[in-house]
């Protein structure tokens, strides 16, 4: 799988198509890269409608390889190395969206089943649980 990112695309743009990849997890952009395992400040976080221009660099059209055995930690630092902009996952869990920091050692797929399985609708979880 491959995001293509350019240097007109929006931050927006590109977290929109990673959740259409991995719809139990997100992507938050910062003005600067986050030690591996840990958390990135909320006040270097970029504003969406930002492009990549305007956020990093990016000389021409890439072509950002993702695959689900990729780690978070990879991911992260290959999108920093590629167009200096720190990316974080947030992984879903019940009604919030959390920093995947502790768990940047797991890959892409099971962030993405531990937050699609959160994602649930409460329907769904009760459907789960049987009382006979």
């Amino acid at each position: 799988m491959e995001l293509r990112i350019s240097s007109e695309k929006t931050l927006a743009q590109i977290a929109s198509d990673f959740h259409h990849i991995f719809p139990g997890l997100k992507l938050e952009f910062f003005s600067r890269a986050h030690d591996d395992r840990k958390l990135t400040s909320p006040e270097h976080r970029l504003p969406l409608h930002m492009t990549v221009a305007q956020a990093g660099k990016c000389e021409h059209e890439n072509h950002f390889d993702i695959h689900p055995e990729m780690t978070v930690s990879e991911l992260e630092t290959h999108f920093y190395e590629m167009f200096a902009i720190g990316a974080q996952v947030l992984r879903h869990s019940a009604s919030l969206w959390l920093q995947t920091g502790a768990t940047d050692g797991w890959t892409l797929a099971k962030q993405n089943r531990e937050g699609s399985f959160d994602a649930l609708p409460v329907e769904d979880d009760l459907e789960l649980v049987s009382d006979d």
